[in-house]
């Protein structure tokens, strides 16, 4: 191994970078954890006893050549030439500040030569949206499913509480991107900081070259120490997906219940909420909800910010509300395109997001779910979907109206609390 002779850029990244390879090629001989200290900083629980031992015993082939990559002076990724034709990537991230230590470490398979990696722009939506139609879901049984996002392609992301998109590219062309999530949640009767990582896409003629597991790394860094725990949502008609790796599913799925508008559609029902109405929504939320593991219950202020961060997106006019019972869309017009064979089908889909009702008012939510199909009809959607696991309060009106129900596994690095399968799992699809 020759990690010591390692050329590296005379920048803090590439100090740093020859420095730890250095270490890597040596298994850390005569390596003491005061140094590490005063290199390397990460989150709690790391200490450098911690990195010490991984120094000692890291599993990394002896590695002969070097190509480095930089976007600023204090991140950089170095690929491994292993002798083997699979060359890896380290990717190492300095603080800014001196001394400049290490604050993120992450070994994947190396990207396309001239490929990096930053954070998408609104400016790249009309390529972020062509690199998700050139990489469509391909089921079991041959049916693909591509999807259309349109020209306002981050959109999703200014729903979010805090989120981060990251592309590869070269040469001008994206090669894939990864989206990045965190937000609180309950679980277990504990609020906790969890980050989801979504909306992977790599088109087929870019993929096993790296670039998944390089974005995978990039939204895993960006989280690094500030979130509890990783999870995601894996539909299980895509083999693809399932084969990932992730969090362990938990026990109960969810679904998405898909709702054909013409077929249930009835107008003349509900009114659309005010900002006045903010306490008697919180309120009908939370009763419907708090015994669902994955629920954070709202306060005013809560919901107050979730439906003024975007109004463009979603706002006060998209609650529709009863005396005992509240259903709230964005008319995402989104895109599905459905092929299987010969047959496609192309449809604008609607999402649910905030809903609820009290107890015995599931007619009031069934009418209400009604009337917005009628609503989104006249706005050119012709699907409503809904997130729901079998326990949750709306599963009997959303699965009793749905067309048809795509399954998930919900995968979370909190374990399942005792009595999720009576209780549910709460699903807020801003994060889906």
């Amino acid at each position: 191994m020759e990690g010591k002779s390692l050329s590296l850029p005379d920048t803090p990244a590439g100090r740093a970078a020859a420095w730890f390879l250095a270490h890597v090629a040596s298994k850390g001989d005569d390596l003491t954890e005061n140094e590490i200290a005063a290199r390397m900083e990460r989150p709690p629980p790391w200490t450098p006893a911690d990195e010490l031992a991984r120094f000692q015993y890291m599993q990394v082939q002896p590695f002969t050549g070097v190509e480095a990559t930089s976007s600023t002076d204090h991140a950089i990724v170095v690929k491994l030439d292993h002798g083997d034709d699979r060359p890896s990537a380290v990717t190492i991230h300095v603080s800014e500040q001196p001394p400049h230590r290490i604050t993120w470490v992450w070994f994947g398979r190396a990207m396309p030569a001239g490929a990096t990696v930053r954070e998408a722009t609104p400016s790249d939506a009309s390529a972020l949206n062509d690199l998700e139609i050139r990489a469509p879901m391909t089921l079991g049984d041959g049916t693909t499913i591509t999807l259309d996002r349109g020209s306002d392609f981050l959109a999703f992301g200014r729903l979010m509480d805090e989120n981060v998109t990251f592309v590869a590219e070269r040469d001008g062309e994206l090669l894939g991107m990864a989206c990045g999530a965190a937000h609180p949640t309950r679980i277990g009767g504990r609020d906790l900081r969890v980050m989801l990582l979504h909306r992977i896409r790599v088109p087929t003629e870019h993929r096993r070259g790296g670039v998944f597991s390089t974005l995978n790394g990039y939204v895993f860094g960006r989280y690094d120490g500030r979130t509890d725990a990783p999870y995601g949502y894996t539909f299980v008609e895509n083999p693809e997906a399932v084969r990932i790796g992730g969090p362990d599913a938990w026990s109960l799925p969810v679904f998405r219940a898909v709702i054909d508008c013409a077929s249930v559609a009835e107008a003349g029902y509900g009114r659309r909420a005010t900002p006045g109405d903010a306490a008697h929504i919180v309120d009908v939320l939370n009763r419907c909800h708090e015994h669902e593991e994955n629920f954070l219950p709202y306060t005013v202020d809560s919901l107050t910010a979730r439906l003024e961060r975007a109004p463009d997106l979603y706002g006060w006019d998209d609650v529709l509300l009863s005396e005992d019972a509240v259903l709230s869309v964005w008319p995402s017009r989104l895109g599905v395109t459905t092929t299987h064979g010969d047959d496609e089908r192309r449809v604008q889909r609607a999402v649910v997001l905030d809903h609820g009702f009290t107890a015995g008012a599931d007619e009031s939510f069934e009418r209400l779910v009604r009337a917005y199909c009628a609503d989104l009809l006249e706005r050119g959607h012709e699907e409503l979907a809904a997130i729901v696991s079998e326990p949750s309060p709306g599963w009997r009106v959303v699965s009793g109206l749905a067309d048809h129900m795509d399954r998930y596994l919900f995968r979370m690095g909190v374990p399942e609390p005792e009595g999720t399968a009576e209780r549910g799992i709460y699903v807020d699809a801003v994060y889906f």
